[in-house]
């Protein structure tokens, strides 16, 4: 068996002991799946550890988290189909996978509930668009928007066009010409805005 290049046991309760004896017998594994086997962080680095020429790999519903995600980032390069469906992923722990693995095509990492990454990129697993994520998020940082929209609706001739010239341009408010249909602007000044309630002169 030592020659075996492919194995498959998914829900057999193998666990980090199992894992780390498949791991150290069977390091000729091109394609390993442990599904739904009770793996947590122990199994994964055991398996990144012995199985560096790994090409594909099947962890779903098991119970890796970070430090298993960062071994295999760091020592499985050659990988190129990870599934870690439905285990203790985080953000930060896709971002090595993504990051670390260059020959990687597919990386499956729904179910995992501490994910806050965009709905569309947990889905479909395109490790392309992921790296295209993580690298515009460092680039970026963090920043403040200070970007809203505002939607003035009332009945007809009641004096929206009045009152957003008014925010806008701070003029007083006066008749003007009716708007037809609907009118659009952008890239509003705001800073000088007031939330603070203002009473009358007496």
């Amino acid at each position: 068996l030592t020659q075996l290049q492919s194995l498959r046991l998914s829900g057999s309760n193998v666990g980090d002991a199992g894992a780390g004896a498949i791991a150290a017998k069977l390091t000729n594994l091109r394609t390993l799946n442990l599904d739904s086997n009770n793996v947590g962080d122990a199994g994964a680095g055991a398996i990144a550890e012995k199985l560096m020429n790994l090409g594909m790999l099947e962890l779903d519903s098991n119970n890796v988290g970070e430090s298993g995600a960062r071994a295999i980032a760091e020592n499985v390069r050659s990988l190129e189909f990870l599934g870690l469906n439905r285990n203790r992923l985080t953000d930060d722990a896709v971002r090595h996978l993504v990051e670390g693995l260059p020959e990687l095509r597919y990386l499956g990492i729904h179910g995992n509930k501490s994910l806050r990454l965009p709905e569309e990129l947990i889905h479909f697993g395109d490790v392309t668009a992921l790296r295209d994520y993580f690298r515009r998020a460092h680039g970026e940082g963090k920043r403040k928007l200070n970007e809203a929209k505002l939607i003035v609706v009332g009945n007809e001739a009641v004096g929206k066009t009045a009152l957003v010239n008014y925010l806008i341009n701070n003029e007083p408010c006066r008749d003007t010409d009716k708007t037809l249909g609907l009118h659009i602007k952008e890239r509003i000044e705001v800073t000088k805005w007031s939330t603070r309630p203002t009473t009358p002169d007496a």
